[in-house]
């Protein structure tokens, strides 16, 4: 085993000297190059101790005199990582409150308060942020701004928004088709003879019209919150809202184009011959390959292209909704997630 071996510092203190083994150290103390009182640290120490704490055990020496007070700095130990007696780094000061960028609706100055945006400008009251951040008070503040297309959404917000439409929706709307049902069935009952618009105009089916009425009226509604809490959430990341406005015409002109298309086909298919089929396995056949063809036509020609664009932006806009907000304000507004920078 290979024996230890020892720097000692010079009488300065400054500058290590070695490295010599313990029987020249020895030597040394002997012939008086050193003393009892010299500092002395074995490769890869990280402190230095009075020589004669080394040697007390391997040779007989003379009582050690008081070893100086090591106030000073001392130089590294050879082979150490770091001098143990540098203090840590101190840590970095505690974050206090700031500017937070400036309101979308009135342009003053915002100021954070408890290191968190306040709920509303105190300039002019315009929304900010939920005052507390459950999903029920991030959906509320979404549903109580249609019309506001200024300003950042979380992406909490922004799905909490789509969770609760869907918990007040879903319901709803099973209980409104099984109104229409039930009320369509009772006038069915009450003129079978008659149908088409007297059907629709008959007493019994003002239960169902009540039932989709509000069941459109929820939907128009919906649509404008949705459209209004995406373009916030764009903007939360830094994205414009063209981004939506892309989606929204490129998925109208694939739609309207889709059902042009459609119509133009079935105008020209023969219905009566159609009908006058007596074969069975004929007639399902001849309406399979209608169905077949209406179902292809989505991906030729212009019809393809414009789907193809629709799924990719579609893509864009939900890889945009689940990301995280960006820290402190941007050009849209400040950030109610990381208002400081």
């Amino acid at each position: 085993m290979m024996e230890k071996r020892y720097y000692y510092l010079n009488p300065a203190r400054t500058q290590p000297q070695g490295p010599y083994t313990t029987t020249e150290l020895s030597n040394m103390l002997l012939s008086g190059v050193i003393s009892a009182a010299t500092e002395v640290a074995a490769e890869g120490d990280k402190c230095w101790v009075p020589v004669g704490c080394v040697l007390m055990n391997q040779t007989t020496l003379p009582p050690l005199p008081s070893a100086p007070a090591a106030t000073e700095d001392l130089p590294p130990v050879p082979g150490a990582e770091a001098p143990s007696n540098i203090p840590p780094d101190p840590l970095p000061p505690a974050p206090t409150d700031g500017p937070a960028g400036n309101c979308p609706a009135c342009g003053q100055e915002l100021r954070t308060e408890g290191l968190q945006l306040p709920p509303s400008c105190p300039h002019c009251g315009h929304h900010l942020r939920p005052q507390r951040d459950t999903m029920w008070q991030c959906a509320r503040a979404a549903f109580a701004r249609p019309f506001t297309w200024k300003g950042r959404s979380t992406r909490k917000e922004f799905w909490s928004t789509f969770l609760f439409y869907m918990l007040i929706y879903v319901p709803l709307a099973f209980i409104a088709t099984i109104v229409t049902l039930v009320s369509i069935h009772n006038s069915v009952d009450n003129i079978p003879d008659r149908l088409g618009k007297h059907l629709l105009e008959a007493p019994g089916m003002l239960p169902a019209w009540i039932a989709i009425g509000v069941m459109a009226v929820l939907v128009l509604y919906f649509t404008l919150v949705s459209l209004a809490v995406s373009s916030r959430r764009l903007h939360d990341i830094g994205r414009s809202a063209w981004w939506l406005g892309a989606y929204i015409i490129v998925d109208l002109s694939w739609m309207g184009l889709y059902l042009y298309r459609v119509y133009e086909y079935l105008s020209n298919i023969n219905w009566q011959l159609l009908m006058a089929i007596d074969d069975e396995k004929s007639l399902d056949a001849r309406i399979q390959e209608i169905i077949d063809h209406v179902s292809m036509m989505n991906y030729e020609g212009w019809l393809g292209l414009l789907y193809l664009t629709v799924m990719l932006l579609g893509i864009c806009l939900f890889v945009f909704s689940v990301t995280d907000s960006s820290p402190g304000p941007n050009k849209y507004g400040p950030s109610s997630k990381y208002p400081l920078n």
